[in-house]
């Protein structure tokens, strides 16, 4: 006869498929919204987890310089304004977050580890706003402000279409 404490515990990974695990990570963070501000959050993380897939990355292993290649992506390849690259990032950081919390991973790839990471803060905000300065001096308008406009992503088209339940 088994008793309870004979029982091994299953690890949820072994339970669960790669991308269910994603899928159930990025539910579990959106679940935090609502209306447009979950819209947007999900617009953010799509762009985020869209480049994960164009660069062969799987989310859930990336670390700190992953994060600082895709904010120098968001600056210099979309030409997204410091607003923008700044919610975008702000929006991957609490996915992070949230799957420590989770425990879905162990540390956030964004957390600061040693003070060295201040210094490369501070270079990727110098690097922005030298970057827009240049834009601004050029007439650049790249990305240039959809007032009025209904908001879509500006990372991946939509192709899935949701479903209500």
């Amino acid at each position: 006869m088994m008793h309870y404490n004979e029982l091994v515990p299953a690890q949820a990974s072994a339970l669960v498929s790669h991308a269910d695990r994603l899928r159930l990570a990025v539910a579990a963070y959106l679940a935090r919204f609502k209306g447009t501000s979950r819209d947007h959050a999900d617009s953010d993380l799509r762009c985020y987890l869209a480049w994960c897939a164009e660069q062969g990355l799987d989310p859930f292993l990336a670390r700190r310089p992953h994060l600082e290649l895709y904010i120098r992506w968001t600056q210099e390849v979309r030409r997204f304004k410091p607003s923008t690259v700044s919610r975008r990032f702000s929006v991957t950081a609490g996915f992070y977050r949230t799957c420590v919390i989770d425990g879905v991973l162990e540390r956030s790839p964004p957390a600061p580890t040693a003070a060295s990471s201040s210094q490369s803060l501070a270079a990727i905000a110098q690097a922005s706003a030298s970057a827009n300065g240049a834009a601004a001096a050029t007439g650049d308008t790249a990305g240039a402000g959809h007032a009025g406009k209904p908001r879509r992503s500006q990372c991946a088209p939509a192709t899935a279409t949701r479903t209500s339940a």
